[in-house]
C-alpha cells in the first residue's frame, strides 16, 4: 500500500529494524479475494458441483453476516503462482520475512480436483509454499498455524495456550509450544487483547515464548465499523508505560531462553507450573490466588520465579 510510503521508505525502516535486531514482517492474505467486483472463478475454490465458493465475515455482536463482506477463497491450484507474485512483489523489500496468516490456518477442499476434496494434499501444498519463500532469501511467519506450517516456519505468532476447557477432568499444558519452542521463533497470544492480562503474560513466562502486543499509532471510532472491527486498547501512547513496567524485570530472561528448547514440563499442581529449559534456566509460574513455596524460593500467587542455570 502506497499509505505505507515508497519502497525507499520501506526499506529505510528495515535497515533501522535490521541495525537495532528488530524482525520484521508484512502479512499477507493468500486466501481470500473480494467477490463483490471482478474475479476470475478459474481461480477461485469450487464445490463438488462446480459453483463457486461463497464466504462471509461475521457481525462478532450480533453472529450474523455481513451482506456486503462476501469473497472468495483462492483456487489450491493456484497457489504455487501466488506465491510467486509474492515473490516478485517483495523481492526488493528489505524486510525479514513475510507472514501467512490465513494459509497457516485455514485447511480448505477444492473439488476442482480430485486430489484437492477433503482437504487433501492441504499439507503438501501449505508446505511447499512455506518453502519455496524460504528458498526466495525470505523468512516465514505462521499465525495460529497448523501443524503443517508450525513446522516449515521461522516464526510462529499467536501460538495457542489454552483449550475450550470442555473436558473438566484434565488440565491444560503448553503441548504446541513444547514441541516447536527452539525450532521457531515463538509468540503467544496478545497479553493486551487477552482476558486477563496476568494470566497471558504467566502463559508466556511458563513457555520462554514471546511476549506479544497488537499495537497502533492511533485509534479512530472508524475501525469499530470496519470489515475486522477494533474494539480493543492497542493505542501505542497509551499502553507503553505497561509494557515497560511489565517487561523491565524479564528482559534477561527472555533473552536467555530466546532459541532454547524444552527440557522439562511439570504441573506441580494444575495451577503451578515448572518449566526446566536445555540450558538450566527454570521458570516457575503460580496462576493461583496463593502463594507456592520452591526449592528456590516463594513463587507469588499470580507470579512467576525465574531460576538462574548457575544455581
Amino acid at each position: 500500500s502506497r499509505q505505507l510510503g515508497s519502497v525507499s521508505q520501506l526499506n529505510d525502516l528495515g535497515d533501522f529494524c535490521e541495525k537495532n535486531n528488530i524482525g520484521i514482517y508484512f502479512d499477507f492474505d493468500m486466501l481470500r479475494q473480494p467477490a463483490n467486483g471482478w474475479f476470475s472463478s478459474k481461480n477461485t475454490t469450487v464445490t463438488s458441483d462446480n459453483q463457486t465458493v461463497y464466504q462471509y465475515i461475521y457481525d462478532k455482536a450480533t453472529y450474523s453476516r455481513i451482506s456486503d463482506s462476501r469473497y472468495t477463497i483462492v483456487s489450491r491450484k493456484s497457489l504455487s503462482s501466488n506465491i510467486d507474485k509474492l515473490i516478485s512483489k517483495t523481492s526488493k523489500w528489505n524486510i525479514s520475512g513475510v507472514a501467512l496468516d490465513t494459509l497457516s490456518n485455514i485447511a480448505y477442499s477444492d473439488y476442482s480436483d480430485i486430489s484437492y476434496i477433503t482437504k487433501g494434499n492441504i499439507g503438501k501444498d501449505v508446505g511447499d509454499s512455506f518453502e519455496k519463500l524460504r528458498k526466495s532469501d525470505k523468512k516465514v511467519a505462521s499465525v495460529s498455524a497448523n501443524y503443517y506450517a508450525a513446522g516449515k516456519s521461522d516464526a510462529i505468532f499467536e501460538t495457542p495456550s489454552s483449550s475450550n476447557k470442555n473436558n473438566g477432568f484434565s488440565a491444560d499444558i503448553p503441548f504446541y509450544q513444547i514441541v516447536f519452542k527452539g525450532k521457531a521463533d515463538i509468540g503467544c497470544e496478545a497479553v493486551n487483547l487477552a482476558y486477563n492480562e496476568d494470566d497471558a503474560l504467566l502463559k508466556s513466562v511458563e513457555m520462554g515464548a514471546g511476549v506479544t502486543y497488537v499495537l497502533y499509532y492511533n485509534y479512530d471510532s472508524v475501525l469499530t465499523d470496519a470489515l475486522y472491527p477494533v474494539f480493543t486498547t492497542g493505542t501505542y501512547g497509551m499502553v507503553k508505560q505497561r509494557i515497560v513496567e511489565r517487561m523491565k524485570d524479564l528482559n534477561g530472561f527472555y533473552d536467555s531462553v530466546a532459541d532454547v528448547s524444552v527440557k522439562e514440563h511439570i504441573l506441580i499442581t494444575e495451577s503451578v507450573r515448572k518449566t526446566v529449559f536445555e540450558n538450566g534456566i527454570v521458570s516457575y509460574v503460580n496462576y493461583s490466588d496463593n502463594d507456592y513455596m520452591s526449592d528456590f524460593g516463594k513463587v507469588a500467587a499470580h507470579g512467576y520465579l525465574i531460576v538462574p542455570s548457575e544455581r
